[in-house]
């Protein structure tokens, strides 16, 4: 009789221990959940900028190198630009766009050359590109990786 009380102990013990495992992973999970941004974007061609003032700012900004934001009533912009150039065959690349906690992101962006020939030039540019997210209150940060 001892052995099976001893041996049913032992049950409750493991299944305590087993359903305290179970709650902590999915609590765990539900923090993490938290710290997650429900977020969409979307690369924009500049033909989809549909007000003026953003026009204007990507016209302002793109003129030179760095990433910028702004916002409006629904979304969250944000251009990376390589500034103007005459170099020919110059991209900006998108790595990866990370979710951090706070309502944040980061971007990270590579600048691309495909030209092989240094003294080749062509007509002023501005080699850019535009993120919209779904997020009017998001806060961006930035980096350039695999810089040249």
């Amino acid at each position: 009789m001892t052995k099976n009380k001893k041996i049913i102990i032992g049950i409750l013990l493991l299944a305590g221990i087993l359903i305290s495992s179970i709650y902590f992973i999915n609590n765990n999970k539900e923090i993490n959940k938290m710290n997650e941004i429900d977020y969409e974007y979307a690369i924009l061609d500049e033909s989809v900028l549909n007000t003026d003032m953003l026009k204007k700012w990507v016209e302002e900004n793109s003129l030179s190198k760095g990433v910028y934001t702004t916002n409006d009533s629904e979304y969250t912009y944000v251009l990376i630009s390589y500034g103007e150039t005459n170099k020919p065959e110059i991209g900006i690349c998108l790595e990866d766009v990370k979710s951090l906690k706070n309502n944040s992101v980061k971007i990270e962006y590579s600048v691309i050359s495909n030209n092989q020939n240094e003294e080749d030039e062509v007509e002023n540019y501005t080699p850019k590109m535009i993120l919209r997210f779904n997020n009017k209150d998001l806060k961006v940060t930035s980096e350039e990786v695999n810089p040249s």
